[in-house]
């Protein structure tokens, strides 16, 4: 591991040489930080999501040893893109703020710490006048239907035990496969109150699945969902 960090760090010098006596002021530096932020960013936001940050999927950390490992990988992503690790930190929680307030609600997504902001409203006259009823082309009229069901949706309920967040979780990410969101949206809202955990799903027939599913295309994915359910209440005793 010393000896990839040592070639990484010498490939980015490569790319990046010391700056020369014409630009040693403190912008130089700040340019040259410019240059690696991608890297740092998506260090960082994986440091906060894979070792404690306060966006992980499941279980805290708890441990001492996971302490110091959420401690070590994020003063290793600092090391790697030329930042210090409080800059690091910034980057963090600048990065999760953001994420709290614009992320999309969506039926098989839970987050506790969203904190939606309101929508503005305009009362102008010439708003009034876009408002007016016309005609829509084909297009525009999916599109509108498409931003109404997501802005309709709900999250996954807060209180869904840990197991049962995870067929929803696996669900939706199989009905994404090549379709948009919001189709899914009603096809995934269907299927869970039908079917709403996976030893429910395991006890329904090809048939039944397949007409749910009616209309969403790609039916070998349904297919395979119940198989999988099938396969995890037999031989996993249904975890």
């Amino acid at each position: 591991m010393d000896a990839e960090v040592k070639q990484l760090k010498a490939s980015r010098a490569s790319k990046h040489p010391a700056a020369t006596c014409g630009s040693t002021g403190p912008n130089s530096r700040k340019s040259s930080k410019y240059k690696t932020a991608s890297a740092a960013i998506a260090d960082a936001r994986n440091a906060a999501s894979m070792q404690g940050g306060h966006h992980v999927a499941f279980d805290a950390v708890s441990s001492d040893s996971d302490v110091q490992a959420a401690a070590g990988s994020k003063s290793a992503a600092a090391e790697h893109a030329g930042f210090q690790e409080a800059e690091v930190s910034q980057i963090q929680e600048g990065l999760l703020s953001w994420y709290d307030r614009v992320q999309r609600v969506l039926p098989w997504r839970r987050n506790p710490h969203h904190t939606p902001q309101p929508t503005p409203t305009d009362d102008s006259p010439a708003a009034a006048n876009c408002a007016k009823p016309k005609k829509l082309t084909k297009q525009q009229a999916a599109a509108e239907e498409a931003a109404a069901l997501l802005a309709a949706a709900k999250p996954a309920p807060a209180e869904l035990p840990p197991q049962e967040f995870a067929y929803y979780v696996w669900v939706s990410e199989i009905m994404l496969q090549q379709t948009q969101v919001a189709r899914v949206i009603a096809y995934f809202n269907k299927w869970v109150s039908k079917w709403p955990t996976v030893t429910a799903l395991a006890s329904a027939t090809q048939e039944e699945v397949n007409e749910v599913w009616a209309g969403l295309g790609y039916y070998r994915r349904a297919k395979y969902l119940l198989d999988g359910a099938k396969y995890i209440v037999d031989e996993l005793d249904g975890r």
